[in-house]
C-alpha cells in the first residue's frame, strides 16, 4: 500500500485530494509526525504533537455506504486499534462508545470518518493515537484525561511496526464486515466496550448501558424503558464515574 509521509501539516484529512490519482482505486495512507490543526469528531480540535500516530486511510468505494454500514466502520476501526495495541503492548485497551480508545480510564486515541466525493468516492478513516507523546504534551489536552503508550510502558515504541500491524488488522476487519459477519463483530465490540453495564446520564436521566444492538445503535435501559442512541448523539451521553 502506498504511504505518504509528512513532517508537519495542518491535518492528514485536509490534503487527501492532492494525492488522489485519476480513476485509481488503490488504497493509500497519509501520515504526519505532527498536525497543526488536527480534527476530532463534532469539529473538535485534536491536539497532535510529535510522537503520535496521525494517519488517514483512503479507500475507494465501489458503492455508497448506508448509515448502518458507516456505524459499523466506526466500530471495526476501533476494534482494529484495540486489538493491535493489545497484541503489541499487552495492555488492557478499551473502547469508549462510539470510537474513542482508552487505557486505565484515560484517552489514548480517537477516530474520524468522512466521505470524500470526487470522480470516485472515497472513505477516509482518520486515526489519532498517543504513542510516544511526553507527559508535558499530554497535559495540553483539554477536557479529558489523556495518556500515551510510552507513558504506560516507559519506553519508546517502533512506529513502523505499529503502522504495519494496524494496517493489516484494519483490512482484516474490513473483510469481515464485507463477509457480513456483523453479529460476530458486534459481540466482539461489546466485549471490549468500556461503557458496558455502566451507568450513563442522558437527557437528565440515568440509564444502564447494554452495548450496541444489531443496527449498531447504543442501547440504554432504565427499568422498562429502552432507548436506542445514534452516534451523532454521543455528545449528549455522559459516563457516570
Amino acid at each position: 500500500m502506498r504511504i505518504i509521509r509528512y513532517d508537519s501539516i495542518s491535518s492528514t484529512m485536509d490534503i487527501v485530494a492532492n494525492h488522489l490519482r485519476k480513476k485509481s482505486t488503490e488504497p493509500f495512507l497519509i501520515i504526519a509526525d505532527e498536525q497543526l490543526e488536527g480534527k476530532g469528531r463534532e469539529n473538535s480540535k485534536w491536539v497532535s504533537p510529535k510522537g503520535g500516530f496521525y494517519g488517514t486511510y483512503v479507500l475507494a468505494l465501489e458503492k455508497s455506504i448506508n448509515q448502518k454500514q458507516m456505524r459499523m466502520i466506526h466500530y471495526i476501526t476501533a476494534l482494529s486499534i484495540q486489538q493491535t495495541l493489545k497484541e503489541l503492548y499487552k495492555l488492557d485497551i478499551k473502547i469508549k462508545w462510539p470510537n474513542d480508545i482508552y487505557l486505565n480510564n484515560k484517552k489514548l486515541g480517537g477516530i474520524l470518518l468522512e466521505i470524500h466525493s470526487s470522480q470516485i468516492n472515497h472513505l477516509l478513516i482518520g486515526i489519532g493515537l498517543n504513542i510516544n507523546i511526553k507527559k508535558e504534551d499530554l497535559n495540553k489536552v483539554e477536557g479529558v484525561k489523556a495518556t500515551s503508550i510510552s507513558e504506560e510502558i516507559k519506553c519508546i515504541s517502533n512506529m513502523g511496526i505499529l503502522i504495519e500491524s494496524l494496517t493489516e488488522t484494519l483490512f482484516a476487519y474490513l473483510e469481515k464486515l464485507k463477509s457480513e459477519h456483523v453479529n460476530e463483530l458486534i459481540s466482539e465490540y461489546n466485549t471490549n466496550l468500556l461503557n458496558l453495564s455502566k451507568m450513563h446520564r442522558y437527557m437528565l436521566k440515568k440509564y444502564n448501558c447494554d452495548g450496541i444492538n444489531n443496527e449498531g445503535l447504543l442501547v440504554l435501559v432504565k427499568d422498562n424503558e429502552i432507548i436506542n442512541i445514534q452516534i451523532e448523539e454521543s455528545k449528549n451521553i455522559h459516563l457516570i464515574d
